[in-house]
């Protein structure tokens, strides 16, 4: 269920540049059980799904429901393990309940860190993406949140 505070929501988020692409970051709260965790996350239209490390998989204490699921990226299938995080809200705003989170490789943290981005918490995927609509350009860093006509 997506809940709003308003029916459109425009923010104003961080943006990083490389010589390859433009990535915005969007920052993002996970809840579980009690527990909090704040950092950014990569805004990755790519991905079929969100993703975080297992330290921080381990530190909200999400089930593990899968070991190896299949996961689509722009690259091809891979498999990782996943759970379902209570709740992630983006910038204060925008709350999604019971969203899917894999677990993401030691490596893509390792890959983003030599890159120059030291504090990306993960990659926020299409099991929170497409739930709600949204709309971004090219070098702009205004990104809207509405709920899909579904959700009012």
């Amino acid at each position: 269920m997506t809940k709003l505070k308003k029916s459109r929501i425009k923010h104003r988020i961080a943006k990083s540049y490389n010589r390859f692409a433009f990535l915005y970051f969007v920052n993002a709260r996970l809840i579980h059980d009690g527990i909090t965790l704040d950092f950014p996350l990569l805004f990755d239209t790519g991905a079929t799904h969100t993703g975080i490390s297992r330290e921080s998989f381990d530190q909200l204490g999400i089930d593990e429901i899968a070991d190896k699921a299949p996961t689509i990226t722009a690259i091809g299938t891979t498999y990782l393990p996943y759970g379902i995080v209570e709740s992630l809200v983006l910038d204060g705003a925008v709350v999604m309940e019971q969203v899917r989170v894999n677990i993401l490789s030691d490596q893509f943290f390792k890959d983003y860190y030599n890159a120059g981005y030291r504090n990306i918490g993960g990659i926020l995927g299409g099991s929170f993406l497409s739930r709600i609509e949204f709309f971004m350009g090219y070098g702009v860093i205004d990104i809207f949140y509405e709920p899909k006509k579904t959700d009012i």
